[in-house]
């Protein structure tokens, strides 16, 4: 096969240049996610009732819990587990219904895998923010003074409306300073770079 290529040189240049062209054109085709999906706050609920059986804990401690969290509003969804050991864990999914902004004192809450539901006020909007690392600057950024940990990336910042359940979307946490301070990339900045969503 070699030698066929070897001895037609004008070939192999033009099958070179051929595939160089169409890597060009397939990368400027491929889709790129800048932000991840946003995903609808989350609310677990644990518990431990040493010595009980999952049915007994199903029976016992998750219906009446689950009875509670049926007439809830704007909660899309829940699901619960129990097991043998006496450990239940319920799981909660809230339906977003707008999207918003987020001004300097505003409480804004977020769910992060790794430090769960923590809150705080906006301290900082609209600054610029160096991504550690890199040379990469993120533009008008929102800072939180509120837990944060390494696996909370892509988690939803919302607001609450009222005092029922509704929560309005205002950003999508990207990165943080040590365990106490965290930055979002607010909605409007994400719908500059990608369109407008449909969060709702």
């Amino acid at each position: 096969m070699s030698r066929f290529f070897i001895h037609r040189p004008v070939f192999a240049g033009v099958i070179a240049i051929v595939i160089v062209i169409a890597g060009l054109v397939a990368a400027k085709l491929l889709p790129v996610a800048q932000y991840p999906e946003i995903a609808p706050p989350t609310v677990l609920i644990t518990t431990t009732y040493s010595g009980a059986s999952a049915e007994t804990l199903a029976r016992t401690v998750a219906a009446p819990i689950e009875e509670q969290l049926s007439g809830v509003e704007k909660l899309a969804y829940f699901s619960s587990t129990s097991s043998s050991n006496g450990s239940l864990t319920i799981t909660g999914n809230f339906s977003i219904t707008g999207e918003g902004s987020a001004s300097v004192g505003r409480t804004v809450h977020k769910i992060g895998r790794t430090t769960g539901w923590t809150r705080g006020s906006v301290s900082n909007t609209c600054v610029d923010v160096n991504v550690g690392g890199t040379n990469i600057t993120q533009l008008c950024q929102t800072l939180v003074p509120a837990g944060v940990g390494a696996g909370d990336s892509g988690s939803p910042v919302f607001r609450r409306v009222g005092t029922g359940s509704n929560v309005t979307l205002v950003g999508i946490l990207w990165g943080g300073s040590g365990s106490s301070l965290y930055v979002f990339s607010p909605i409007s900045n994400i719908e500059t770079e990608l369109g407008a969503l449909t969060t709702f």
